[in-house]
């Protein structure tokens, strides 16, 4: 956008070997230092700085995208290692990197899923054979709400 807004983007970045731009203004962490996004105010709003960086260098952003890095570096702020991408391309580009699981390697989603892939396929089973749901949640170990949300396709939906 501005030469100014590049600059103080340019100030707050150490250039490594491999091209990226690693933030070094504050960060905000999402729960792990690996994970930490660099943050910044930019235009009046806080934001993540690749986000920002995207908006000086490339322009914007449409709603509903997100701003996906090529380098998996979350602090990395360099434009030509960004990219736009849905919710579902940037899950797809994780599981092609091997930065999260499979959905073929058992557990899937957040390090909080109780249920593996072959688990839910013997749940599906059980269901088709008029198998009472509190039961199977109680075999399983889960409550009777994530054998429902199974049964309907709300979780799970796209396995299987």
């Amino acid at each position: 956008m501005t030469r100014l807004a590049k600059e103080s983007i340019v100030h707050r970045v150490e250039i490594t070997e491999t091209g990226c731009w690693l933030w070094k203004g504050a960060k905000k962490n999402t729960g792990s230092r690996s994970l930490a996004y660099g943050w910044i105010t930019y235009l009046g709003k806080q934001m993540n700085a690749h986000r920002a960086s995207w908006l000086i260098h490339k322009g914007e952003i449409p709603k509903k995208m997100l701003i996906c890095h090529r380098c998996d570096v979350p602090l990395c702020v360099n434009p030509d290692h960004l990219f736009l991408g849905t919710a579902s391309e940037n899950m797809k580009d994780m599981w092609i990197k091997g930065r999260h699981k499979s959905p073929t390697e058992g557990v899937i989603g957040s390090h909080s899923a109780k249920l593996t892939l072959e688990q839910v396929s013997e749940i599906r089973v059980l269901l088709q054979k008029k198998h009472k749901q509190r039961e199977i949640a109680q075999r399983y170990g889960v409550s009777q709400a994530a054998i429902s949300a199974l049964a309907t396709g709300r979780n799970w939906g796209r396995y299987v």
